[in-house]
């Protein structure tokens, strides 16, 4: 029973701690982010899918211009759709229309739906954020 208590005790602050580091914003110095850029156009595709992975965890608005030019010239669908999702969560404005022209050029069917499904998405969020326009 004293190690039930106990263990639920680390748990739960366990959980209260995770929920604080998620909401923490992150402070990058300028060779990391050079760095994180080198990563995103690196001919790697595991440092590629990683580096872009970061930027959208911890929201690295400081490389939505470099994930823009990836995202128009981006090749592997899988690829271009985790930019996408990456672009959406940034927030990055001019990136966001990026994204949309995408939804209407795309050839492959797979990655036209998805981003037809982030732009919905932004739509949405628009509306949610500026209920009365």
């Amino acid at each position: 029973m004293k190690t039930l208590s106990v263990m639920m005790v680390v748990l739960m602050l366990l959980a209260s701690t995770t929920n604080t580091e998620a909401q923490r914003k992150y402070q990058l110095s300028k060779n990391s982010i050079e760095s994180l850029k080198n990563g995103i156009t690196s001919k790697n595709n595991g440092l590629r899918r990683s580096a872009i992975y970061m930027a959208g965890f911890y929201e690295i608005r400081e490389v939505a211009t470099t994930l823009c030019d990836e995202l128009k010239n981006e090749i592997n669908p899988a690829i271009k759709v985790l930019i996408a999702l990456t672009l959406y969560k940034i927030g990055d404005e001019k990136s966001l229309e990026a994204i949309e022209n995408l939804s209407k050029t795309e050839r492959d069917d797979d990655t036209r739906r998805m981003m037809f499904a982030i732009t919905e998405q932004i739509k949405l969020d628009r509306i949610n954020t500026n209920p009365a326009q």
